[in-house]
């Protein structure tokens, strides 16, 4: 009876999680990363950021586990050009819980950072190559973003143990890549034809690298570099978050598309990035930057606020989703 039940319930285990959509390890890591946030802002020592991946985890294991469970399916994703993509996402979930993890288990959590570093590095490694096997302009999308510059969450995240110089490159690459893709993915889109229906979410991702390279370059000692080329970078970030901004209504409107996890990471960094360049500009001499310092805090609470109502509004989405498929399998 057991060889007959076992293998039944393997199977419908393997079928259930092959349906679990990608994109929800995006909003796995918007939930972290709000949580993180949050506790920076209200300096709540770690307590909002616990929370907050302890929430997320659930949708972050599904995930993994669709791609445990069927190898294949990761092997097909990767080949895809939008799929691909959007992959790396879980490694920088799980590097986002690893900072949440050092709180308690300092070794298993710098583990599991080099694992997820690695992972995405591999990941990266995977997409280009299929990628310049199949290159077409059209399939640029600003996931494309995720896999060259994604990993910048190793510098916000890394453990005491992790050696500065990897740090300083990982920044310093992403921060390479997005000057050298933005103007082409500007072009692509400008220019283009327009992303289908369903990928249209992923064009608040735009609003990710600038912030997150940021957010990396102020976590390392930057005794070389301008105060005014960090302020140019935030120009960029900001103006962009700000035509995501205006772009919500529509992308998060109509039926469920799992890509609408696609609109909460952009937004969280956006506001965490001006949170760390205020921090840093009223440790400055100068009285007109410490001046500005204020000004990015409150800007970096209001986008904070609009992250947070974008990501509840997702995960009520995703919560009313899963109990609709719930309901079709009890019918």
């Amino acid at each position: 009876m057991s060889k007959l039940v076992f293998p039944h319930l393997a199977a419908h285990l393997t079928a259930r999680l092959s349906t679990v959509p990608t994109a929800a390890a995006g909003l796995a890591l918007g939930l972290a990363s709000l949580g993180w946030c949050a506790d920076q802002l209200f300096q709540q020592q770690g307590k909002v950021q616990l929370a907050a991946a302890l929430l997320a985890l659930p949708l972050l294991l599904a995930v993994v586990l669709k791609f445990l469970s069927a190898p294949r399916l990761l092997q097909q994703e990767l080949a895809h050009p939008v799929a691909g993509s959007l992959l790396p996402v879980i490694c920088m979930a799980t590097l986002v819980q690893s900072a949440a993890l050092q709180q308690i288990a300092a070794a298993p959590a710098t583990a599991l950072w080099w694992l997820a570093l690695i992972a995405h590095l591999s990941l990266l490694a995977g997409f280009i190559r299929h990628r310049l096997a199949h290159f077409v302009l059209t399939d640029l999308v600003p996931a494309w973003f995720i896999p060259p510059i994604g990993f910048v969450v190793a510098v916000l995240s890394a453990p005491a143990s992790a050696p500065l110089w990897l740090l300083q490159t990982l920044a310093g690459v992403g921060l390479l890549v997005y000057l050298l893709m933005l103007p082409l993915m500007l072009y692509r889109l400008r220019r283009g034809s327009p992303l289908p229906a369903p990928q249209r979410p992923l064009l608040a991702i735009l609003a990710a690298p600038g912030s997150l390279t940021l957010s990396g370059l102020l976590c390392l000692p930057l005794t070389a570099t301008p105060t005014a080329a960090l302020l140019l970078l935030s120009a960029v970030a900001l103006l962009l978050t700000l035509r995501v901004w205006w772009q919500l209504p529509k992308l998060l409107s109509g039926s469920f598309n799992p890509a609408f996890a696609a609109c909460t990471f952009p937004l969280v960094i956006s506001a965490t990035a001006l949170l760390k360049l205020s921090g840093y500009l009223a440790q400055q001499a100068d009285p007109m930057l410490q001046q500005l310092a204020q000004w990015q805090l409150g800007l970096a609470q209001l986008e904070f606020t609009v992250a947070m109502a974008v990501c509840g509004y997702v995960l009520a989405r995703y919560l009313r989703q899963l109990w609709h498929w719930g309901t079709l399998v009890k019918a």
